[in-house]
């Protein structure tokens, strides 16, 4: 089973289609150039599938608005049933942070029950943790990413109705560490690490203290304040800058920096993106930040303050420029961030 974590773009997106659809609607998609329609004319006996992914796994393409994700799912899933397909599985490049929370748990919990009840397995991705889990009553798999991990599902079904009888799922990790290295693909790989390890261990700079993320993810921290303030060097005409602190992967130690240490503190293939936001949603980014689960927003350029007991949507109290000025809700003021950011991770 191919999983859509180990690839982006089209690539991916055909990956998921070839593997589960059946006999249906064609999926359209839009990339820049011009509309694309992907055939899905495979026979996948006796079931079909739905496919949904995250938009920053697929660059150059366009998706529906993600509120209407659910919806969408719900009339692929009726335009299975119409022609008669009983087992349905849908594959996507969403995933669980938890058991219970996540962007693929909050795209089940959105589904009707009727639709819910037609889905008999969901494979998440994305997020690389091993997670087996049943949500809205969809049994939902998730094992590691970056061939890490796999999952070993099997679905017993009854062909006379094609409803799942019986559903097993067990994940495992595969483990490498043991196992010889092939000589020949040893000889193909070898220079290009030695490459690789040449440029990852040039010296860019140097540190006269170590840069700490700190305990916890729900507070500001050294290396949130390094990073976003490192933002706004690099574009000097932004206001702000904000950085998920989900995204720092690492400390920095004191002393000579290196490109490897530089890439353990951000090793996703982020870029910096700017735009422009009102004093309105600059507020409700912080508000946001102040309420994910995956930790308080790192900002740089301005000053804030909230209460972590206060209900969602009232929990910021206050919002200042560095002298103190009340930032104007009407206001246009250009930040800086990460294109993850940029498309809604981390909310």
């Amino acid at each position: 089973m191919g999983r859509p974590g180990l690839l982006t773009g089209v690539g991916a997106l055909l990956l998921v289609l070839v593997a589960w659809v059946a006999p249906a609607r064609p999926a359209e998609v839009r990339t820049q150039a011009a509309p694309v329609k992907l055939s899905a004319d495979l026979a996948c006996e006796p079931g079909g599938g739905a496919n949904v992914t995250l938009p920053e796994a697929t660059e150059g393409i366009s998706f529906l608005d993600p509120e209407l994700t659910a919806i969408e799912v719900t009339n692929s899933v009726k335009a299975l049933k119409a022609q008669g397909v009983e087992t349905i599985v849908l594959t996507a490049h969403m995933g669980l942070e938890t058991a219970t929370e996540g962007s693929l748990a909050d795209l089940l919990g959105a589904l009707s029950a009727e639709t819910a009840n037609e889905l008999d397995f969901a494979l998440g991705g994305h997020v690389p943790l091993d997670i087996s889990t049943k949500i809205n009553g969809v049994q939902v798999v998730q094992p590691l990413g970056n061939t890490r991990g796999y999952a070993d599902t099997i679905l017993t079904v009854d062909r006379r109705t094609g409803d799942v009888v019986r559903f097993a799922a067990t994940s495992d990790r595969v483990l490498t560490d043991s196992v010889p290295p092939d000589p020949e693909v040893k000889a193909i790989v070898d220079p290009y690490q030695a490459e690789l390890q040449e440029a990852l261990s040039k010296t860019v700079g140097e540190t006269r203290t170590s840069i700490l993320r700190g305990t916890s993810r729900a507070v500001e921290s050294e290396m949130g304040n390094f990073v976003s303030d490192s933002m706004r060097t690099y574009y000097p005409d932004v206001d702000f800058a904000f950085q998920n602190a989900g995204g720092l992967r690492a400390d920095i130690d004191e002393g000579p920096l290196t490109l490897e240490e530089v890439y353990a503190v951000l090793p996703f293939n982020n870029t910096l993106v700017t735009m422009n936001l009102t004093g309105a949603q600059v507020e409700q980014v912080l508000e946001e930040g102040a309420n994910s689960q995956y930790g308080t927003v790192q900002v740089s350029g301005l000053k804030w303050a909230y209460d972590a007991e206060a209900p969602f949507g009232d929990r910021v109290t206050r919002v200042t420029l560095p002298d103190g000025t009340p930032i104007d809700p009407n206001a246009t003021y250009k930040i800086a961030t990460n294109n993850f950011m940029a498309t809604g991770g981390d909310q």
